[in-house]
């Protein structure tokens, strides 16, 4: 009796777990589609969204002390500003945007998706259904995230996870099945993962020791599969770091001019609005 009513409680999961996930994202994060921009979507947005598409592939300024290179986050929020139509308002005491619910609402999506692929990466580790379910909502769940979700310029390490998640799925898929059309796929969203924050290089490591420890396991061998998936994978990363600190204004910026130099030309940005006035957690 109790192992068909643990069966019937493992098939339920499997069939309904995406809309249990939807369920819960909107129950701890819906509120966050009524919140307004912060100081640093202002930034993001003045300085980089309104330009095009091509622009943003090179586009590396952020701070004196560190390079930023992450095309592929600028660009969906892009899409973002395009989708919504924004319009932009400066005023004397006060500067904000409106139509905000865009980009929030794409933060949801984009973790929803993550949890989603969490869930399946586990499957290959736990084949207990509900035991795959337990982890993946302490995962959606776990506070860590809240920063990731509910700001708009949070969206770097969200972005990237998610993209982590979906390639870690297809290379997973390629240790069981040996299908050699996983490994492009798989580093195709790797390469997504690595061009939304240098981040996702570390994740070359989880890559390496998933592959020994079922290796080890006797669960799959190190053929020309992997020989092909793991230098496809260097050569992003080689790409990357070519594109990191050739494409940089940055760089240029700090040989030809003082650190004190670049403080004084920096841009002063006003702060949007009072502290009253922003919608924070």
């Amino acid at each position: 009796m109790l192992f068909n009513k643990l069966k019937n409680l493992e098939d339920l999961v499997a069939h309904n777990y995406k809309l249990f996930f939807l369920s819960l994202i909107i129950l701890l994060y819906g509120k966050t589609l009524t919140y307004d921009f912060v100081w640093d979507d202002y930034v993001l947005y003045d300085d980089f969204i309104q330009k095009s598409f091509y622009l943003l592939l090179f586009s590396k300024l952020d701070s004196i002390y560190s390079v930023h290179y992450y095309p592929i986050l600028l660009i969906s929020h892009k899409i973002d500003f395009l989708l919504s139509n924004f319009v932009f308002f400066q005023q004397e005491s006060t500067s904000h945007f409106i139509y905000a619910h865009i980009p929030h609402f794409t933060n949801l999506i984009i973790y929803y998706i993550g949890c989603i692929f969490f869930y399946k990466c586990s499957e290959f580790f736990f084949k207990d259904k509900i035991i795959c379910l337990l982890l993946s909502v302490i995962f959606l769940v776990h506070p860590i995230h809240v920063n990731s979700v509910a700001w708009i310029s949070g969206r770097t390490d969200l972005l990237s996870t998610t993209f982590c998640l979906v390639s870690f799925y297809y290379f997973l898929k390629l240790i069981f099945t040996q299908y050699p059309r996983y490994i492009l796929i798989s580093a195709s969203w790797y390469l997504l993962a690595v061009f939304s924050k240098i981040v996702a290089v570390n994740f070359l490591f989880v890559f390496i020791f998933t592959f020994a420890f079922f290796f080890l396991n006797n669960t799959t061998k190190f053929n020309k599969n992997f020989k092909i998936f793991f230098l496809s994978i260097i050569f992003i990363l080689c790409v990357y770091f070519f594109a990191l600190f050739n494409f940089s204004q940055l760089n240029n910026d700090i040989n030809s001019i003082s650190i004190i130099e670049s403080f004084q030309n920096i841009k002063l940005i006003p702060i949007l609005g009072s502290a009253n006035d922003s919608k924070l957690l």
